[in-house]
């Protein structure tokens, strides 16, 4: 429960509905649809999917708070770094889905169809 503390202390000051977003992510022990998100936290998939419509901007703030968040917890001598790591989920089955490739899976050695999320995170020693 800390940690979900410490993100809504973050949040305090961000559009409502992205903490809603984000804390969905969090609590949501099974599938991240926006069905079984919504039933987490005893929301309305409906408010999960205007969320979901207005990606761009909703990013775009996302992106802003995030930036924002660095530097202002940025200790003066401590080194940080960026890490970014990209993820192939195999899709198998999918034909039809929004930006499926084609990728190097490692845990089968073979050329498949995947969805790449990237994770991007800022780390430092402290």
């Amino acid at each position: 429960m800390y940690i979900v503390q410490r993100v809504l202390n973050s949040l305090k000051n961000i559009n409502s509905s992205i903490m809603t977003y984000i804390l969905c992510l969090m609590l949501s022990s099974n599938r991240k649809n926006c069905a079984a998100m919504a039933r987490s936290v005893d929301i309305s998939e409906k408010r999960l999917y205007n969320f979901l419509a207005e990606s761009t901007i909703n990013s775009q703030e996302i992106e802003k708070n995030l930036i924002l968040l660095a530097s202002e917890t940025r200790k003066k001598d401590v080194p940080r770094a960026l890490v970014v790591d990209p993820t192939a989920i195999i899709k198998h089955y999918a034909e039809k889905m929004e930006n499926i490739c084609h990728d190097r899976a490692g845990c089968t050695k073979k050329v498949e169809q995947v969805l790449v999320p990237v994770y991007a995170a800022v780390i430092d020693k402290s």
